[in-house]
């Protein structure tokens, strides 16, 4: 490997074949362990290429410090690196490897005079009876998969392949092909739920919520499907449809029920926000459609300030000085700090439904204590706060009391097709005019 001296991709798998066969001529096990930085990319993008590499040479050495004798060490590319240890005697023989080579990343690294703290998670498989590879490949395949299950537990460790993350592997694998294929042959659409206003029981907006049925896997969750469009790069053109999807049926409202003065609220994911073209489509789907940039909310989840939080203001300022309004979902999870909510340019947070949910049986004290700061928090911050998940009446009670504006949940309505919306507001409508409903009755589905 030209940047750091080490046995290339190539070279692993010539050691790696060779290995395999010493291993099945003897009772001796041999394991291979991938090894990914955590965070490296930031690195690159905050501090340049020239930083990455001089970052990747001393991971490199202090790889190399904690190998010994029948343990290859190579770079694959990238911040990937890769090890082969012959002649163990199982499988945790192989676990110590790995935690040595943890540790010996975990001191920060000082590049250009400044320190980095860099993590790794890794990855390994050992052959044994019952798991014997026949080629490197198949040895790499295995701790790949392994690798991924690491990061996805939360990075910084090491965990050995088991079948069943195989098997876990292909079911994803195929989720990956029919997400977008899904959404290549319209599978996907739109339902709204309303979001209710406390005080008169009125229809402000609608939330947008994407939906999954597909034909050869049922329906599927939007918390098992979204994740997936991100990680695969399909969420930047699903969010584009969800956006101009979502103004159109408000075009369509607006014009049947032009004193309603509704609004749609749209999801958007950390992708589009840092996608330097939001902005422009945002406007454009506004002027194609008609809809007043006042009428049209994005939300963002709070966890994406635990990425950078400082990515994230300058794009969602160029939203709200189009005139969109922009809400922090899911909040009061412990993700944002006072430093940064004071910052970052926010017309609404939305209550975790976390806290909303313990008020649902008997009631919580100290969930009411939670609700009742983030209300106090929003008045002093001048934002609308929403609550979510309201299922019964004994929650729409409490956030009465802590004078929550606006809610929403299935004590008012279940997520609408769009074909429903109108039914719906007729019937709230009707009886408004014809009572003075309660506002636990008003909109019940």
């Amino acid at each position: 490997d030209e940047l750091t001296g080490l046995p290339n991709r190539r070279a692993l798998n010539s050691t790696g074949d060779g290995a395999l066969a010493r291993s099945s001529r003897s009772s001796q096990e041999l394991a291979m362990l991938l090894i990914d930085l955590d965070g490296f990319k930031g690195v690159n993008d905050t501090l340049g290429h020239p930083a990455g590499d001089a970052l990747l040479q001393e991971v490199a050495r202090r790889l190399q410090q904690s190998t010994r004798a029948g343990e290859t060490l190579a770079r694959l590319g990238g911040d990937e690196f890769a090890v082969i240890a012959e002649n163990l005697t199982d499988e945790e023989a192989a676990r110590p490897l790995a935690e040595r080579l943890i540790e010996a990343l975990r001191p920060p690294i000082q590049i250009d005079g400044q320190w980095l703290a860099v993590g790794t998670s890794i990855g390994f498989t050992v052959t044994s009876d019952q798991n014997r590879p026949t080629s490197t490949a198949d040895l790499l395949k295995q701790a790949d998969i392994a690798l991924y299950e690491a990061k996805r537990q939360g990075r910084g460790r090491a965990l050995s392949f088991t079948p069943a993350m195989a098997v876990e592997a292909e079911v994803e694998a195929r989720l990956l092909r029919e997400v977008q294929l899904g959404f290549d042959r319209g599978e996907f659409h739109l339902v709204f739920q309303p979001l209710v206003s406390t005080n008169d029981s009125e229809t402000v907006a609608f939330e947008s919520l994407m939906r999954w049925h597909s034909p050869t896997l049922g329906i599927v969750s939007p918390v098992t499907f979204i994740p997936i469009a991100e990680r695969t790069g399909a969420i930047i053109e699903m969010g584009r449809w969800a956006l101009a999807e979502s103004c159109r049926r408000l075009a369509e409202w607006n014009a049947l029920y032009p004193d309603r003065r509704l609004s749609v609220s749209v999801n958007i994911s950390l992708q589009q926000i840092t996608d330097d073209g939001l902005p422009a489509l945002v406007k454009r789907v506004l002027d194609d459609t008609g809809v007043s940039p006042h009428q049209l909310q994005l939300e963002v989840t709070e966890s994406m300030l635990a990425i950078n939080p400082h990515k994230v203001t300058a794009p969602l300022q160029a939203l709200r000085d189009l005139g969109v309004r922009v809400a922090l979902d899911d909040f009061g999870t412990g993700y944002s700090s006072m430093a940064h909510l004071q910052t970052l340019p926010v017309d609404c947070i939305k209550i975790d439904r976390a806290f909303i949910d313990r008020l649902k049986l008997l009631g919580d004290r100290q969930a009411a204590l939670v609700i009742q700061a983030i209300v106090d928090l929003g008045r002093a911050l001048d934002v609308v706060v929403v609550a979510e998940g309201v299922e019964n009446q004994r929650q729409l009670d409490a956030l009465l009391l802590q004078k929550v504006e606006v809610a929403q949940g299935f004590l008012f309505a279940y997520p609408l097709e769009p074909e429903q919306v109108g039914d719906f507001l007729d019937r709230q409508h009707l009886l408004s005019d014809s009572t003075q409903p309660s506002t636990s009755t008003s909109g019940n589905p």
